[in-house]
């Protein structure tokens, strides 16, 4: 077993820490990201469906007078 010096072992440690906090950062914001657009994309498609069955009522009532 050789001599380590204390330097290198302070920098190795300190790499391995940034290394670490970068990763859990990166993690978080790809976390992030993904929460906001499943969100934006289920907003989306409640109003679709919303705006679908209106229009599917209008029609539906616009057939039944043109039938009469």
């Amino acid at each position: 077993m050789s001599f380590v010096p204390p330097y290198k072992l302070f920098v190795q440690h300190c790499l391995s820490f940034l290394l670490i906090s970068f990763g859990r950062l990166t993690v978080s914001f790809v976390l992030g990201c993904l929460s906001f657009v499943f969100s934006t994309i289920s907003f989306d498609l409640r109003n679709y469906f919303r705006c679908e069955a209106a229009l599917s009522m209008h029609t539906n009532y616009l057939r039944a007078t043109l039938r009469k």
